[in-house]
């Protein structure tokens, strides 16, 4: 008999991709890269030469021009490794909660002995006293399960909240609007109280591919 903390923490890891993410840090983590070398050459290679090669006020323009597109690839950048960030932080939260799985500990409810009704015999008392204890035992084990999987259902959902808010910035994603709640008239204590229960932020599924509507594309420059 597991409790709800363990039950969640369970369900949570079983649906998440440690790997997946990784994945998907590391595209973000090599688009950023992109993005940086393409704003160096933009500043250190093609804004001189133009200057230097176009006469009059065509040089030095076309050089701003490009050192613009360079300081617009560098926030982008950012972007990317803001996105590196949140997706290391969710993969290490998942990964603590696996390890949190490892201690936790067997449940299996004793079962209770058989006994003549009113039965006072050596035997059957001791084996009344061990049941006892195993049921004692049983409990503990269900308090530290329900202990740790809480601490590690608070982690992993701080975390995956905070990573998921990161995501929906760079991508321009709002926050919903919660709909008003309609009171019914009358109160005759009918209908479903609404749920209090929480569940886990789900992790966020983006990756470069789903960059945000006008992200400033790099034009090739001559190396």
């Amino acid at each position: 008999m597991k409790g709800p903390q363990q039950l969640r923490l369970e369900a949570t890891l079983d649906a998440s991709a440690p790997e997946d993410v990784e994945t998907r840090k590391n595209s973000w983590r090599l688009a950023a890269i992109t993005l940086d070398q393409v704003a160096t050459r933009l500043e250190a290679n093609a804004a001189p030469r133009a200057r230097e090669a176009m006469e009059g006020r065509t040089g030095p323009e076309v050089a701003d021009a490009f050192t613009v597109s360079a300081q617009a690839l560098r926030r982008k950048q950012q972007e990317l490794k803001d996105a590196e960030d949140a997706l290391t932080a969710a993969s290490e939260a998942i990964r603590e909660g696996e390890k949190a799985r490892t201690q936790l500990r067997d449940l299996v409810m004793p079962t209770a002995p058989s006994r003549s009704p009113g039965s006072t015999t050596e035997q059957d008392v001791q084996a009344q006293k061990d049941h006892d204890t195993a049921v004692a035992n049983f409990w503990a084990d269900y308090e530290h399960n329900e202990r740790v999987a809480r601490d590690a259902n608070t982690h992993m959902e701080t975390t995956f909240t905070g990573s998921t808010g990161v995501m929906k910035k760079i991508h321009g994603i709002p926050d919903p609007v919660e709909p008003p709640i309609e009171h019914q008239p009358g109160g005759g204590g009918g209908g479903t109280p609404p749920s209090s229960g929480r569940r886990p932020t789900p992790l966020p599924q983006l990756h470069p591919g789903d960059t945000p509507t006008g992200t400033p594309t790099p034009t090739p420059t001559p190396t």
